[in-house]
């Protein structure tokens, strides 16, 4: 189909010289076709949690750092913990988070403005102010929600990118 569009835009005289399309999920048909000369496949490149669970792991995930802030001190049941990584941390429109390097043995959901619920496995536990890395569902509409992004190598930082588009989806 596309390059059926191409050759009528281009039998009518009209150059189409960038030929963009394709998405982290149609990458692989998108390139088969052979007309496309540019993808647009941002997630390949900051996975999510979706993406992560497709393509067998967090790997380089985009991630969302959060820390416990209530470990049942307080009379919460046993078995979860509230984390300070909201509704207003990440996206929420494909699913839930991943925690990183607990992928089997905890859960995340989302538990208000300004929580989420880290549900554990019987045995496992987490302690007040440890630092849980999430991958969120959806990788753009989190990045929108924060003015930088930290590059991170082996816990060293190797660059802070400001997100330029920040507050601009109006």
């Amino acid at each position: 189909m596309p390059k059926l569009v191409i050759d009528a835009l281009e039998s009518a005289g009209y150059h189409v010289a960038i030929r963009s399309g394709g998405g982290t999920g149609t990458m692989g048909l998108d390139a088969e076709i052979g007309v496309l000369n540019e993808l647009q496949t941002a997630a390949t490149s900051s996975w999510t949690a979706s993406t992560a669970t497709r393509w067998r792991g967090p790997g380089g995930s985009i991630r969302a750092k959060s820390h416990v802030d209530h470990d049942g001190d307080l009379g919460q049941p046993r078995g979860y913990v509230t984390v300070d990584a909201g509704l207003k941390a990440m996206a929420t429109d494909a699913g839930v988070p991943l925690v990183v390097g607990h992928e089997t043995s905890a859960t995340y959901q989302f538990f208000g403005d300004e929580q989420g619920m880290v549900t554990c496995a019987p045995g496992h536990s987490f302690r007040r102010g440890e630092r849980l890395e999430l991958v969120p569902p959806h990788c753009d509409p989190t990045v929108d929600r924060y003015d930088v992004i930290w590059l991170v190598h082996d816990d060293v930082v190797v660059d802070v990118i400001d997100v330029t588009a920040r507050g601009r989806s109006q």
